[in-house]
């Protein structure tokens, strides 16, 4: 009797201890599986990130792709123009101008052919080369142009094939949620962006569970920037001798608004960070902070005082103007007023430059896989 009592005793004591067995490994491979939120306001560089990923883990793009962006990167260059033809249209100008400040899309409408035409004349004009070399760290000038218009005799020709780093300097509006995955050393990556604008930022709370941690992505050079959802009316107010347009200057704290409805886009960003880092799903993740456009703010630092704009910075330990010295600042901006427990690890970075992401990847990759390791053995 004892035989046929233990027979099934042996085979439930076996079956836990498979039970068990599957449960740990689906513990280890959940483990080994890592979801990371980039967010930021719009322009700040997240989906440049996202493609760096791409080049850098997957198989870049496809040719749909590739094809798709010859028509985005020709209207960021037609888009390009047309900011900067409503600058110098103040003060004075001819018909093409006047063709890209106000009917852009007529352009982009026309045979490729005749928009081929049209741009290579207007990049042969002196009041635009004159533009680019006494204005161009104008806030309503895009930052792809300044790659674009070098290399124009490339790019805007009949049988135009854009490389990797064409799609990477290329800037197309994130809408709605996009995911990648891919496999970084022992782990695998679930890496989700989301789109920037204001009326996107809703759906961000419904990624906010189970996030191993967070990379938010801010533009440093934006500090003379004003959000892409100010009033139209106000865009063109400057001029070629007022082509600094300092209409907002950060005082006690905060952005002082000459104009209702208009923020500051670093302090938007800083005050956007705050708010998710003070999120309590997020309580746990880790926090990446990515200050971007190390290049663009050397170049507007070279003709623009950043104390201009944000007075509290003649006060900092070493106002000289410099990369290093604003990026610290910054910095400060982000870390005031946050818990002691709120840990932040920042990184400047260029998202443009492949090499450059990768390895401040990699950097954030250590800092999370070797803190999910510490948490592990003290389970």
């Amino acid at each position: 009797m004892g035989l046929v009592t233990c027979k099934p005793l042996r085979d439930a004591e076996r079956q836990t201890r498979q039970i068990d067995t599957q449960i740990r490994a689906e513990n280890q491979a959940n483990k080994r599986k890592v979801k990371m939120l980039l967010l930021g306001i719009s322009d700040s560089g997240k989906s440049t990130i996202v493609k760096q990923m791409r080049v850098n883990y997957l198989d870049g793009f496809n040719e749909t792709e590739v094809v798709n962006a010859i028509f985005v990167i020709r209207n960021n260059i037609i888009d390009a123009f047309k900011n900067i033809a409503n600058i110098i249209l103040h003060s004075d100008i001819t018909v093409l101008l006047k063709l890209f400040a106000h009917d852009s899309g007529k352009i982009e409408m026309m045979q490729e052919v005749d928009e081929l035409k049209v741009i290579n004349t207007i990049r042969e004009f002196k009041c635009i080369q004159v533009f680019f070399e006494r204005f161009a760290t104008h806030p309503m000038v895009p930052d792809s142009i300044h790659y674009f218009f070098p290399n124009l005799e490339r790019i805007a020709v009949a049988n135009y094939y854009p490389t990797n780093e064409d799609l990477i300097h290329m800037r197309q509006t994130t809408l709605g949620v996009h995911e990648i995955s891919f496999d970084y050393t022992k782990h695998t990556i679930r890496l989700i962006d989301v789109g920037g604008q204001k009326t996107e930022r809703r759906k961000w709370i419904h990624f906010f569970e189970g996030v191993t941690a967070v990379m938010f992505v801010c533009s440093m050079s934006s500090f003379n920037q004003t959000t892409e959802e100010e009033p139209k009316s106000f865009v063109w107010e400057s001029s070629l001798n007022r082509v600094q347009n300092k209409v907002l200057v950060r005082s006690s704290g905060k952005a002082k608004v000459e104009k209702p409805g208009m923020v500051n886009r670093l302090d938007e960003s800083v005050d956007l960070f705050k708010s998710i880092r003070e999120n309590g799903f997020l309580r746990n993740s880790n926090f990446m902070l990515f200050l971007n456009k190390t290049d663009v703010l050397a170049r507007k630092l070279a003709a623009i005082n950043f104390g201009d704009y944000f007075p509290d910075y003649k006060n900092w330990v070493n106002n000289d103007n410099s990369v290093p010295s604003v990026a610290e600042f910054i910095e400060s901006m982000f870390r005031e007023g946050l818990d002691s427990e709120h840990r932040i690890y920042s990184h400047l970075i260029q998202a443009t430059v492949t090499s450059n992401v990768e390895f401040t990847f990699g950097l954030c990759c250590d800092v999370i896989f070797e803190k999910n390791l510490d948490e592990t053995s003290l389970e």
